[in-house]
């Protein structure tokens, strides 16, 4: 009985190296549930099978055991296909969500300076989930101009009514990643700057950096204004599942929101010291 106790132990790290080897992909990726419940359902079956070896008496007791177990090893096959069924299954919630998050009472505005001079868009926005949970309810501002279109709008300030109850970081620090209950309408009063604008976190210094001298160019000899595509992220607001793109209501000139920043205090130049501070 010991024999066989040892070849279950082995079996057991057999089908673990089986389901980091086939399923690191699907890990990496944020899936892997389908792999992780054929998993314990194996091992679960191993030990069963073990228990229930002890108290049968014949004379191939081992190698019963070793067959049984080799024949759970062909688990990985099945385990892609219910792999396959879960994430069809989350695409399905997930696209569910999307399409039932309202977005309305969408408007925007100059963001202006203390001076009163244009440095960004204010969005103004509501939402209502249908389901309780994280969500990234962000805006994401994109110039129809072409030539502009190499930096998005950068969010520097938020405000939500009512506040959500826990508030997570993201990698932009947007302010708006939180957990949001159901079935109730939370409004959004977002701040954005252009790309080229880099602030400090604590927003009182600020430079202007751009790709290329070809990006810089079409910013500071823009003309005409322009209008910036709309998407609230999370939602289906702005044709993210195939509805129609949204745009804002008014034009804005990025030339006007460049001068406003240099007129702001923007040093031509990021310089950061070795801890990463702006200086």
């Amino acid at each position: 009985m010991t024999r066989t106790l040892i070849i279950a132990a082995v079996f057991s790290c057999v089908y673990f190296v089986e389901l980091l080897v086939c399923g690191i992909g699907t890990f990496k990726e944020g899936g892997g549930r389908g792999f992780s419940y054929c998993f314990l359902a194996v091992v679960l079956a191993l030990w069963v099978g073990f228990f229930c070896i002890r108290k049968i008496e014949f004379r191939y007791k081992t190698g019963g055991f070793v067959a049984f177990a080799l024949a759970l090893s062909l688990w990985v096959k099945p385990a892609w296909r219910i792999e396959i069924a879960v994430e069809e299954h989350e695409d399905r919630e997930t696209i569910s969500t999307l399409r039932g998050t309202k977005v309305f009472y969408v408007t925007d505005e100059p963001l202006l300076t203390r001076q009163g001079t244009p440095l960004g868009i204010r969005m103004r926005y509501s939402v209502r989930f249908p389901r309780g949970g994280v969500y990234p309810p962000t805006p994401v501002l994109t110039p129809t101009d072409e030539r502009l279109q190499a930096h998005s709008m950068r969010v520097i300030h938020a405000e939500i009514t009512p506040r959500p109850e826990v508030t997570h970081s993201d990698s932009l620090n947007t302010g708006t990643y939180a957990r949001y209950k159901s079935n109730l309408t939370y409004s959004f009063v977002v701040d954005l700057v252009p790309g080229f604008v880099i602030l400090s976190p604590d927003n009182k210094k600020s430079c202007l950096s751009f790709l290329n001298p070809a990006e810089k160019a079409a910013v500071t000899t823009s003309d005409v204004p322009t209008r910036f595509l709309v998407h609230i992220d999370g939602t289906d607001y702005g044709g993210y599942l195939g509805g129609a793109p949204q745009v804002t209501k008014n034009a804005y000139s990025v030339r006007e929101f460049y001068q406003g920043a240099a007129k702001n205090g923007a040093k031509d130049t990021c310089v950061f010291d070795v801890r990463g501070e702006m200086q």
